[in-house]
């Protein structure tokens, strides 16, 4: 008899809450990662490229959340 009020489910015990990152951390990853990048693609001209994309998106390179 569908709906007879019982239910299968399951919940994971050992989950733990989501620890979010602060804003100084996700900006260096950012800047971390985004220089890594330039570097394995363009070296020559990273420094150049590096400044193009803090300027053209300053609040992501900040820490800002992007979906805000």
């Amino acid at each position: 008899m569908a709906g007879g009020g019982y239910s299968i489910g399951w919940e994971l015990v050992t989950q733990q809450p989501i620890r979010r990152w602060s804003p100084e951390a996700k900006a260096k990853a950012r800047r971390r990662n985004m220089r890594k990048r330039l570097e394995k693609k363009v070296p020559l001209f990273a420094d150049m490229f590096e400044q193009d994309e803090l300027a053209r998106r300053p609040d992501y390179f900040a820490g800002a959340d992007p979906r805000l």
